[in-house]
């Protein structure tokens, strides 16, 4: 493991990975999301990305930007990351994966709609963890009638978002990821030209419990 780890942080230094330093900049607005340390959204090149600090000895920015990577080989929807710096601070950037003028409506949301009236549903909706809810079944049902994410070309056997999620489960076992809790997927609610509401899923993110990180 300790070989492993050595050549991951080889890799990551080369120049085939550039490290953005953020030093500067000035977060637009906090992300109160998650348990990972941030400093916020910032505005680069125009697109927001969300500054995440890397925990010290984990991995956790190498093993984001590696599944990025391999996402991007295989075609699958996912959020851009890059190697990133804050002052000493290790960290990545992320970028968001809503387009402007929709709004991330997270799995616990999607799911407390199923049974809006059950208080026992609503308390384990609200944890990420040990919850028994969080099932494929109930993903299924979340995910009907939610389309495929934004520019992913459907194909004859992948139509609706609910199937490219189960691309997401498979991406999890092949890069080993163990955080697919209800807050990280999530699909783009918006309304379309019809001024109808529709939800497309959104883009897998949130990969840093990978690789052996």
């Amino acid at each position: 493991m300790l070989k492993y780890v050595a050549g991951i942080e080889t890799l990551m230094a080369s120049s085939a990975f550039p490290v953005i330093d953020v030093s500067s900049q000035q977060p637009l607005r906090s992300e109160p999301m998650g348990s990972k340390d941030k400093l916020g959204w910032l505005d680069i090149g125009s697109r927001e990305w969300l500054f995440k600090y890397a925990r010290p000895g984990t991995g956790e920015d190498w093993a984001e930007k590696l599944a990025c990577e391999l996402a991007a080989l295989i075609g699958l929807p996912h959020a851009g990351i890059e190697l990133a710096s804050h002052g000493d601070r290790r960290g990545l950037l992320s970028l968001a994966v809503t387009s402007v003028g929709d709004r991330l409506v997270h799995g616990n949301e999607l799911l407390m709609e199923l049974m809006p009236d059950s208080a026992a549903h609503a308390d384990q909706c609200k944890r990420p963890y040990r919850q028994a809810r969080h099932t494929l079944d109930a993903i299924q049902q979340a995910l009907s009638g939610s389309r495929v994410p934004e520019g992913f070309r459907p194909t004859s056997s992948i139509l609706m978002g609910f199937d490219v999620f189960v691309g997401y489960l498979m991406f999890d076992a092949w890069i080993g990821n163990t955080d697919r809790h209800h807050e990280n997927w999530a699909v783009n609610e918006r309304v379309d030209a019809q001024r109808n509401l529709v939800h497309l899923l959104a883009p897998t993110f949130d990969h840093a419990t990978s690789l052996g990180a």
